[in-house]
């Protein structure tokens, strides 16, 4: 039903699925079983577990993407070991640095994958619950793991741009000393033969 509203769907869905049992006495958070446990299910304790879920499934995206530029930057960091130029156009690299950057960004600000969500401020048994389940989803270490990642994609194309402009900048300094031997060879053709 909402399809025709969504925008810049993604290709590939990323789905997180959970079993959601109510135990009045029960120790809430994630059983042996790997079901979730919640005492009651009122809203604030809903909105938790919805949290969570949203949270892992956001993660499960960007860890896949952050893999895909991996891949897309590999056989450039072989040719540098092997030491030949990776030749990839500037433009190219430019738009693989904007993606990566992009996803920190939602990682670390649209999505607060590290954040708690505010119903728990006010209320220690829910922020136990959020804590239970992060740990259990792994929220925290699987943030700190992709942002490592994104920055180390990060550091390596910009570091294959600074190479790039340096190879640029290098031809633009022989083409000036180029034309300045040809102005040279003009200068002294113009004092030997019409001097």
């Amino acid at each position: 039903d909402l399809e025709p509203d969504v925008v810049r769907a993604f290709e590939a869905v990323e789905t997180e699925e959970a079993i959601l049992l109510v135990e009045p006495d029960g120790d809430e958070g994630v059983d042996a079983r790997g079901a979730i446990v919640v005492r009651t299910m009122d809203a604030p304790r809903v909105q938790i577990v919805a949290a969570v879920l949203a949270k892992s499934t956001a993660l499960a995206h960007y860890e896949r993407e952050v893999g895909m530029r991996f891949d897309r930057i590999e056989p450039l960091t072989r040719s540098l070991h092997e030491g030949a130029h990776p030749g990839r156009g500037h433009r190219r690299l430019m738009a693989q640095l904007g993606g990566t950057l992009l996803t920190q960004a939602r990682v670390m600000g649209r999505h607060e994958v590290v954040e708690k969500p505010d119903v728990t401020w006010n209320a220690p048994e829910l922020d136990r619950l959020y804590a239970r389940l992060a740990s259990e989803y792994e929220l925290g270490d699987r943030a700190r793991i992709l942002s490592g990642k994104a920055d180390f994609v990060s550091t390596s194309i910009q570091l294959l741009i600074d190479m790039d402009r340096h190879r640029q900048s290098i031809r633009l300094e022989w083409y000036i000393v180029i034309l300045i031997l040809v102005e040279i060879v003009i200068l002294v053709w113009e004092m030997v033969f019409r001097g």
